[in-house]
């Protein structure tokens, strides 16, 4: 049983680093038919739980599926389970709840791929500041060289003037 805990700590810590790395994708469970069977007979058979669908996830890894669920209750907080379906036809399915705080975990992560609108709104504005301040940036930048790249083009233009010579090799008389 410890060694089976173990193994469930490192898979969730692996889940974790995929996910902060984009290596996988998860889903919402609504969003596949197949997967979404799964889940109802994971509460049919267990009779666990209410959940909070918005907050279902899934991603599919081989042939298998890790499903994350978030159990809703009136006197409890909420708490997140880790699901493991080896096949579409499996018997055997996997829930575990613990580490809760690994599992809490990735479920930030993974809500994280789905921002709400005003974390959507907040990163376009993110995003627009960024590109004023580097458009600013550049484009002073290039005032300033443009200016100083003038001001010398004068310099040698008035002083090629002064000496007679239009540009190198062609002089004028004045």
């Amino acid at each position: 049983m410890a060694e089976n805990n173990k193994n469930i700590e490192t898979l969730v810590e692996e889940l974790i680093k995929l996910t902060k790395e984009m290596k996988i994708q998860w889903r919402y469970t609504d969003n596949d038919m197949e997967v979404y069977k799964i889940q109802k007979k994971v509460f049919e058979n267990f009779d666990m739980f209410a959940l909070a669908s918005d907050n279902c996830f899934y991603t599919k890894i081989q042939n298998g599926y890790m499903l994350l669920i978030e159990e809703v209750g009136m006197a409890q907080p909420h708490k997140n389970y880790l699901i493991i379906v080896p096949s579409i036809d499996a018997k055997d399915i996997a829930i575990y709840d613990s580490p809760q705080s690994q599992i809490i975990r990735l479920h930030s992560l993974i809500l994280k791929q789905f921002p709400t609108v005003e974390d959507y709104i907040t990163d376009v504005f993110n995003t627009f500041k960024k590109m004023s301040t580097w458009l600013k940036n550049k484009f002073i930048k290039f005032n300033c060289f443009t200016f100083i790249i003038s001001i010398k083009w004068r310099e040698v233009n008035l002083c090629n003037i002064k000496a007679g010579v239009l540009w190198p090799g062609k002089s004028f008389s004045t």
